[in-house]
């Protein structure tokens, strides 16, 4: 697999003004070098060319040619798609993909993409055969309230402080750090970010490495079209969180049945989302007939 694909621009990176023009790269080091990093490690050919060879501006979503052919990685955590400007795609690669993309002018070019998880493939393989979760120890709840979730996340985290005191992790840690916690956690509790249904980063982060959270029901698919299925690759809690702790001790008292949980959760994902998987699927939908 051969693959033009932006350099980062300077003058499109981030401003100390959130609000002026010309920001595209400001989230370059997230999203674009998760994609980038994939195709790197799979192996694939990169020839990183001026951000200017394509006529995309956009804070949420790049350009770049594989196998010569024109292709959009759309990270946008809404909805929706400009089916027009599809149009002129052999893929349109969406992160957090769902059912209703599945139907709409220019479906057949739009092809779902696991959104980011990993950046350091290196240190996950390094990490994975070390860190088991064995559904023992402290309730986690590790994220920083944010953009839409701010008060969710708050919400969440005061319940759960009021509930479990002591019990209850809710810091902020360096990544490898963040990792090593699932060795001694037993529920991990993930509030989704721009939306309540979404597949979050880190809770991603946690099912690659076998563990089983509680979050609402997440819609989001990835590559070759997966779904996260509740019940088989986490704990789904109500989009009111209502029933968070009945869920937290659901897992405390059937610790088998969660570790299952976490392992399966791994399985998907590293049949669908690590670098080979995902360039094999890059390369399916390319050339397709």
């Amino acid at each position: 697999m051969i693959v033009q694909f932006p350099s980062p621009n300077p003058e499109w990176a981030r401003k100390e003004d959130p609000n002026a023009l010309g920001q595209w790269h400001k989230y370059y080091s997230t999203h674009p070098q998760y994609v980038l990093n994939l195709l790197r490690k799979g192996g694939a050919k990169i020839q990183m060319l001026p951000a200017t060879t394509w006529k995309c501006r956009s804070t949420v979503s790049f350009d770049c040619f594989i196998d010569g052919h024109l292709c959009k990685f759309d990270f946008n955590d809404h909805e929706a798609i400009n089916r027009d400007e599809a149009e002129k795609y052999r893929c349109y690669f969406k992160f957090h993909y769902h059912k209703t993309h599945d139907v709409g002018p220019r479906a057949e070019n739009l092809f779902p993409f696991s959104p980011v998880n990993i950046h350091d493939w290196d240190l996950y393989w390094k990490l994975a055969p070390t860190i088991t979760y064995r559904a023992e120890g402290k309730i986690l709840n590790n994220q920083a309230p944010a953009g839409n979730a701010i008060a969710r996340r708050k919400y969440v985290a005061e319940i759960l402080r009021k509930h479990y005191g002591k019990e209850l992790d809710t810091e902020r840690y360096p990544k490898e750090e963040f990792f090593k916690l699932i060795r001694t956690a037993s529920a991990i509790v993930c509030v989704p970010g721009a939306r309540n249904n979404m597949l979050d980063r880190g809770q991603g982060q946690q099912m690659l490495f076998g563990a089983c959270t509680i979050s609402p029901k997440l819609n989001t698919r990835l590559s070759f079209h997966s779904l996260l299925m509740p019940g088989e690759h986490y704990i789904e809690c109500k989009p009111d969180y209502s029933d968070l702790i009945t869920k937290i001790e659901w897992v405390r008292k059937n610790k088998n049945q969660a570790i299952l949980i976490g392992k399966q959760a791994q399985r998907l994902f590293l049949e669908t989302s690590t670098p080979k998987r995902q360039l094999d699927w890059i390369r399916q939908c390319i050339h397709r007939k």
